[in-house]
């Protein structure tokens, strides 16, 4: 049992993260997110067990990796604040990436033994580089969603406005990741900063300029700090 518990932790990836809303909030304002939002319709999640405020577990699909992942949500109350733990399963995705690349070459690439041997053996590990990808993707999505919904709770709204806001600003009829045109995330990302920031213009150019000078394009900066606060897919 020992060794199973240390090889499910091994195939397993994992990402925290803590924000100052209450385990209750956090756990409504996810759900939301998971069930109503293009991007998680994208990725295919299907909520599998509930269980409030603690966890969250549902199966993914996404286009990425195309085979289903379990992603579990454990949210931890600390200190009036909350740490949300993400547990990814992606081992049926891990062993068929392996058995497919273990049989494509000894099928077609490798003539000896010992190398269909190396080559199968290096293919394990790279199944990792998808669901790592994943794993940031997925993390860097809801870090962009509760990020906002705080600046809107810190403005003063409820919670359950805020999520209800942050929804409505969604284009309409997307049903996959959303996109705008840079003039336009710019303006919402002005509205945020001057609505919530404070500093407005100030501030947000500081911002974009800061990942420019990282060696982002304009357009690209504004598509990075849109995407973060959760404005653009």
């Amino acid at each position: 049992m020992a060794s199973a518990d240390r090889c499910y932790h091994m195939l397993t990836l994992r990402g925290k993260r803590e924000v100052s809303l209450s385990a209750d909030q956090v756990y409504d304002c996810l759900l939301d997110f998971f069930t109503n939002h293009p991007l998680m319709r994208k990725k295919r999640v299907e909520i599998m067990s509930l269980s409030k405020p603690s966890h969250i577990i549902m199966d993914v699909t996404p286009p990425r990796l195309w085979i289903t992942g379990r992603v579990k949500v454990n949210i931890l109350p600390k200190n009036g604040k909350s740490e949300i733990e993400l547990i990814f399963d992606f081992r049926r995705f891990y062993f068929t990436w392996w058995l497919v690349h273990a049989l494509l070459t000894a099928i077609f690439l490798i003539p000896t033994r010992f190398l269909i041997l190396a080559a199968t053996l290096l293919g394990f590990p790279l199944g990792f580089v998808g669901g790592d990808a994943e794993k940031k993707d997925f993390m860097d999505r809801i870090d962009g969603f509760l990020r906002e919904v705080e600046l809107l709770v810190g403005a003063g709204l409820d919670y359950k406005e805020a999520v209800v806001r942050i929804m409505e600003s969604l284009p309409a009829g997307r049903k996959g990741a959303v996109y705008e045109k840079p003039e336009r995330l710019y303006e919402r990302l002005l509205e945020l900063h001057t609505t919530f920031y404070g500093g407005g213009k100030t501030v947000l150019e500081n911002r974009i300029s800061s990942l420019t000078k990282r060696g982002l394009s304009r357009e690209e900066a504004i598509a990075r700090l849109a995407r973060d606060l959760g404005i653009n897919g």
